[in-house]
C-alpha cells in the first residue's frame, strides 16, 4: 500500500514539519524566508545525523583498515629485506652437500 510523505517523514525520524514547508511552498503561499532558512538548516542537520555522518564512519572505519593492511605488508616486506642474502659460499656449500643422482 501507498504511505503519505508525512507517515514516511515520521518513520525515518525526519521532521514532519518539512512537509508542509514543502506543501505550502509548491502548492499555496511561499513561507516566509525565515521558515524556509529554518527548514533547510534542520533538514540539512538531518540528514547530516542520519546519512552524512554514518556515511563518514564507515568511510574512516575501512581507511583504517586499508592502513593496518598496507602497514602489516610493509613489516612483511622490511623483514623480507632484513633477510641475509644467501652468500656465494654458502650456495655452494647447499648444492655439494645435496645428494647427485647416479645416471642409471
Amino acid at each position: 500500500f501507498a504511505s503519505s510523505v508525512a507517515q514516511i517523514c515520521a518513520r525515518i525520524g525526519m521532521p514532519v514539519w518539512l512537509v508542509d514547508v514543502r506543501h505550502e511552498a509548491t502548492h499555496n503561499q511561499m513561507p516566509s524566508l525565515f521558515t524556509l532558512r529554518t527548514a533547510a538548516t534542520t533538514l540539512l542537520n538531518f540528514l547530516r545525523s542520519v546519512y552524512w555522518d554514518p556515511m563518514d564512519q564507515i568511510g574512516r572505519r575501512r581507511e583504517e583498515e586499508v592502513i593496518g593492511c598496507l602497514d602489516d605488508y610493509t613489516q612483511a616486506l622490511q623483514r623480507c629485506s632484513n633477510r641475509d642474502p644467501p652468500s656465494s659460499n654458502n650456495k655452494a656449500e647447499a648444492t655439494r652437500s645435496q645428494p647427485h643422482s647416479s645416471g642409471d
